[in-house]
């Protein structure tokens, strides 16, 4: 609010006490952020500016209200990564798909629930997503001789009603038993031993219309009856379902037996840039006088 005139030189004093006062986390708020997006609402005369400066960087996005001033930034919130129980459902943050492969772990440690005499096999069961228009599932079924088998279901509605459909073909994942008798089964959904089967009667497919295409890990043009690795399957259809955000996965279906108490999962991947885990914010203030 200060003024100076006349002529000669003008110099800024910039004095602070040092004592930053820490508005976030606060005893309502805590670390690691329980959010998909943060977003910041900075209402300046030099609005402009500040969105030029977030939109420079790497990590952040600005839109600008020019009537009211304001730039608002978007910063994705990446959910906890790593092992750790299976639970009925879990949260999967923004994939990087500016790359080819960027899910780097994405391993699922089933054990039955001990009390079904049939086990893991005869029981179909599945794992879903779905984001605005689309959906990703992936369906598990028995394959008999102690084996589970896999079908991965997308669907995109704003592309087309007909959904892209991988069905299994080479390569099942075995049931074992631990020393007490309860079924189990390791399932790695980045397996490149697996392969599927392409069912649709299509050779369209969301590699072709969806804008990380030249990211792809599936190469067209893919025909009905075309194997493909469950590896790169995964890589493509998990950028696609998380292309607008952080989805939630859930893993149930009619008499499913997986005991998620006992079962685990580890899952690690490159998030697209904007992403944050950790939030602290701090407000500091600056004396400034004309001199």
């Amino acid at each position: 609010s200060g003024s100076i005139s006349g002529n000669g030189d003008v110099v800024l004093s910039l004095t602070s006490d040092n004592a930053p006062d820490k508005l976030f986390p606060n005893k309502n708020m805590s670390n690691p952020l329980d959010a998909d997006k943060i977003l910041i609402y900075i209402k300046s005369e030099y609005y402009d500016a500040w969105a030029s400066y977030a939109n420079s960087q790497t990590y952040s996005s600005a839109v600008m209200d020019h009537e009211n001033k304001t730039t608002v930034i978007e910063l994705d919130v990446i959910p906890p990564m790593g092992r750790s129980n299976l639970h009925t459902f879990f949260k999967v943050g923004s994939i990087d798909d500016t790359v080819i492969s960027p899910v780097h772990d994405f391993k699922l440690d089933l054990y039955s629930d001990g009390f079904n005499n049939a086990g893991l096999n005869p029981l179909n069961y599945k794992m879903t997503a779905s984001s605005g228009s689309r959906s990703l599932e992936y369906h598990f079924q028995d394959h008999g001789a102690n084996d589970i088998s896999l079908t991965v279901t997308y669907k995109d509605t704003d592309i087309d009603s007909e959904p892209e459909v991988w069905n299994g073909a080479k390569g099942t994942f075995s049931v074992d038993k631990t020393d007490d008798e309860v079924d189990y089964s390791e399932v790695d959904l980045l397996s490149n031993e697996i392969k599927l089967e392409f069912s649709t009667k299509s050779n369209r497919g969301s590699f072709f219309s969806d804008s990380t295409s030249t990211n792809s890990s599936i190469k067209g043009p893919i025909e009905e009856g075309d194997l493909e690795t469950l590896y790169n399957i995964t890589q493509h259809y998990m950028k696609l379902i998380t292309s607008d955000g952080s989805v939630i996965m859930d893993f149930d279906g009619p008499g499913n037996p997986v005991c998620t108490s006992n079962s685990m999962i580890d899952i690690n991947y490159d998030t697209r840039p904007g992403s944050m885990i950790y939030l602290h914010v701090t407000e500091n203030k600056v004396n400034v006088e004309l001199i």
